[in-house]
Order: C-alpha cells, then sequence, then structure tokens
C-alpha cells in the first residue's frame, strides 16, 4: 500500500461498525473510510448494478472458457472448482476486464459525479 491512496466508501449497513470502534484505526495511513449518508441506496443501485453486471459477464465468460477446456480434456466433475480457482478468475475478471472507463461512465450515469472533470479527479485519485 505504500505510496498508494485508497479510497473505502461504506453505506450504512449495521455490520459496518464504525471507524473509531475499529482497533488500530488510528494507524490507516493511507486508506481512507467514508461513510455514505442513510437512504442513498436508491441513487448508487444503477452504479452498483452496472459495474456489478460488467464483472458478472467477465466472470461468466472465464467459468464458461474453463468449463470448455476441463470437458475437451475429458477432467471428471468439470463444473467442480475449488474456491482459489473462483479467486484466480475474480482477480481476472477484476483486474483485466473491469475498466476504469466502466466505472466512470456508471458514476457518471447514476449522477453521483456531476461533471467529467470531477470525475477524473476522482478516478485519479482511487486509481493511484
Amino acid at each position: 500500500m505504500a505510496n498508494r491512496k485508497v479510497l473505502l466508501l461504506l453505506d450504512n449497513c449495521t455490520a459496518h461498525v464504525p471507524l473509531i470502534e475499529l482497533p488500530n484505526h488510528n494507524q490507516l495511513r493511507n486508506t481512507t473510510v467514508h461513510y455514505l449518508p442513510p437512504n442513498l441506496t436508491s441513487k448508487l443501485q444503477p452504479c452498483v448494478v452496472g459495474i456489478i453486471r460488467n464483472f458478472n459477464g467477465y466472470y461468466s465468460r472465464c467459468f464458461n472458457c474453463m468449463m470448455l477446456d476441463r470437458l475437451e480434456s475429458n477432467t471428471p466433475d468439470p463444473e467442480n472448482i475449488d474456491i482459489l480457482e473462483a479467486i484466480r478468475m475474480d482477480v481476472v475478471a477484476w483486474t483485466f476486464d473491469v475498466r476504469h472507463k466502466t466505472i466512470a461512465n456508471c458514476f457518471l450515469h447514476c449522477k453521483s459525479i456531476q461533471s467529467k472533470e470531477k470525475l477524473r479527479e476522482t478516478m485519479r485519485i482511487v486509481v493511484l
């Protein structure tokens, strides 16, 4: 995490404990935790749905390619994958397939950020 800035956005779910109650919360040097105000889900839902739909599409493609490879090689129980394989497919789908532009467009679409200039500034902070 050295030389990186991370913004962690949390909604008002009861499972998300206040930052002050977390052990060692004062040691967060590169992470800023921001709690979203209540009743914001309806405003952010289009953004979340768009990003998740995009991610799920890429994950499904990875999974289907793996299934085809396993079927072609006559692997027994080709549909059974372990958690490590699933995590690896998640990482590939998120890191290499979901583009920053897709995330930015979702934020613009749901009007979370009003201007492209502000979006570029925010994305620069998030991506760094």
